[in-house]
């Protein structure tokens, strides 16, 4: 059986992909609000990729104590 290595992660790598999701849709939501036209795709893309992100996250999901004999 094949085990995991266990390494320390800094706060910058545990919160990157967070952060940038957040600004993302804090894009989306002032594109959405602020203008017509390119900014209403601006507006989609920003609050799409976060959604996309949720869905990707609960598909793939390890789940605790899952020790992969399935």
């Amino acid at each position: 059986m094949k085990q995991r290595r266990v390494t320390a992660k800094t706060n910058w790598q545990i919160f990157a992909i967070p952060l940038f999701l957040a600004l993302l849709t804090l894009v989306g939501l002032i594109a959405g609000l602020l203008g017509d036209g390119l900014s209403d795709i601006l507006s989609w893309a920003g609050l799409f990729f976060p959604l996309a992100a949720i869905v990707w996250a609960f598909k793939y999901r390890r789940i605790a104590g899952d020790k992969g004999g399935d």
